[in-house]
């Protein structure tokens, strides 16, 4: 390490030597050949302090030879790095997409780069068909369709024909390239008003997935720029870039973009890299009395900033746009009516256990729920909703749920009634808790697994059976599983493997609870 430190403190300062002007104007042809050969065995991070050095020398010649070998050194940084990210990609260790356009202005010279490369790589270019997706292809050919789909031109295999086309935009911003091609096709992604710009860039990425994507089956034919006007999108728009999905491009994937154009219509600010908006709360509330679902949705999620003040201005729309309000209420720590809390369970899914949204729930408000409802999904979510924010005063109305018919294993029925037995587990009294051991024995391991560890999470010895069940069969070795059981047991394995964590099962009767601490210790 410290001669490394050394050598790079020497060519640093070799660098700014001004003896290399000196000698680049010799008249003797060794001393200039000389001095040409420390300068191109520098760094290729010397390229800029060599260029400065250019900046104040007098003699012409010294001048032009300290600008060329500043270009010598830029030209063999930017190969050696498309080289190590050639070799990167080849390995499977890159991120594709999100690297090439980190690239910026070289990532046209460095896609031209590729394609006289031999390098084989996985196919890129996933169309969501397995039959053609796990192939491996020449880098050369992912690099001409990165280059089409990037600008938009129909400019085929030869590399030099690419070559003139990277070298006339040579400095120029990737964003501006694709914009470029956009333009081309009619897209007015550059156009004064920036309403107007910003729409268009949603409408440019909409009609190019609607193109087709390259692939085996079609010869690689490249019929759209969908990749670059995703990229574009994402970038512009300020969401959170997503062109790193592995599948080819869907016009769906546009609607919060369309959302967001749609509830900052007359606001939209550009700055020169990203669309922004100079809308605030007064706007947004007026948006939600228009009759368009898109400027809605996109309003709802601007007034997140507002939330504890808007409450009352969005429970109308509960039902209507659940992910959008249920993070309100979330925002806000505002729990949610009966009814309310029923929308989000339908609305939500299974995403309704994210940690933004369970302060949405309280114990009375599903108790509440259950007492009316009917579907069996809403009434497994409200049960288990009530298992992790339920008070002990409502493991009563759990307990009805968690009767004793059979069910099919995996049934909505048996979920369910699994889901009642956890509530009741984690929030019921002893008398309560002996109508619900029998789902210990229950078919179903996962369903033993979670009422297991619901009583085990209070001290109860009875769980730890269910516990031992689940790992007889390797259901505890995902992440989820092993992290709940790590947060009460100790010396839990670290290890995926099914065989290791068998065998902890089989010695959980060697645990014993430590009130005080809140876990198992053996």
């Amino acid at each position: 390490m410290k001669a490394l430190i050394a050598f790079l403190l020497a060519a640093a300062a070799a660098a700014a030597d001004p003896s290399f002007a000196e000698r680049l104007a010799s008249d003797d042809p060794a001393v200039r050949a000389g001095a040409q050969r420390e300068l191109d065995a520098l760094p290729a991070e010397s390229a800029d302090d060599i260029e400065e050095m250019a900046g104040g020398v007098a003699d012409p010649e010294a001048k032009a030879a300290l600008l060329a070998a500043a270009q010598r050194l830029r030209n063999r940084s930017l190969v050696e790095r498309a080289d190590a990210l050639a070799r990167r990609i080849a390995d499977g260790k890159a991120d594709q997409l999100a690297e090439i356009a980190a690239l910026d202005a070289e990532a046209l010279p460095v896609l031209v780069r590729w394609l006289e490369s031999d390098l084989e790589i996985g196919n890129p270019f996933f169309s969501g068909s397995c039959w053609v997706d796990f192939t491996m292809i020449p880098l050369r050919r992912a690099a001409r369709v990165w280059l089409q789909l990037l600008t938009g031109e129909s400019t085929g295999e030869d590399p030099a024909d690419w070559a003139a086309f990277s070298a006339a935009r040579k400095g120029r911003a990737l964003a501006d390239v694709v914009r470029e091609g956009l333009l081309r096709r009619g897209y007015a992604v550059a156009a004064e008003d920036p309403n107007v710009a910003a729409a268009e860039h949603v409408r440019a990425f909409v009609t190019e997935s609607a193109k087709g994507w390259p692939s085996p089956t079609n010869d690689w034919e490249v019929r759209s720029m969908s990749l670059s006007a995703r990229w574009l999108m994402e970038t512009a728009l300020g969401e959170s870039a997503r062109s790193g999905d592995l599948f080819a491009p869907h016009p769906a994937e546009a609607a919060p973009f369309a959302q967001w154009v749609a509830a900052n219509r007359g606001c939209v600010t550009w700055d020169g890299r990203r669309f922004g908006s100079k809308a605030g709360k007064d706007h947004y509330l007026l948006v939600l009395k228009r009759n368009d679902d898109a400027a809605l949705q996109g309003a709802l999620r601007a007034l997140r900033p507002w939330a504890a003040e808007v409450i009352e201005d969005v429970r109308p729309f509960a039902a209507a746009f659940p992910w959008e309000v249920a993070a309100l209420f979330g925002a806000a720590g505002t729990p949610a009516t009966a009814a309310e809390a029923r929308a989000f369970l339908a609305g939500l899914a299974d995403s309704w256990n994210r940690p933004e949204f369970r302060p949405v729930f309280t114990g009375d408000a599903l108790v509440e729920l259950l007492a009316g409802e009917r579907d069996q999904e809403i009434l497994t979510r409200a049960l288990h909703a009530l298992s992790i924010v339920g008070e002990p005063r409502h493991a009563d109305a759990a307990l009805r749920f968690a009767d004793r018919e059979h069910h099919p294993s995996g049934s909505t029925g048996s979920w369910r009634a699994a889901r009642a037995a956890q509530a009741v587990a984690t929030l019921g009294d002893d008398a309560q808790i002996a109508r619900i051991l029998h789902f210990l024995d229950y078919e179903n391991r996962f369903i033993r697994l979670e009422v297991g560890l619901a009583l085990a999470r209070r001290g109860r010895a009875e769980g730890l059976r269910g516990i031992g069940d689940a790992c007889e069969v390797g259901y505890v070795n995902g992440p989820a599983a092993a992290e709940a059981l790590r947060a009460v047991f100790e010396y839990v394995p670290e290890s995926t493997d099914a065989a290791a964590w068998k065998e902890w099962g089989k010695g959980l009767s060697r645990y014993r609870w430590d009130a005080a601490a809140g876990k198992w210790r053996r």
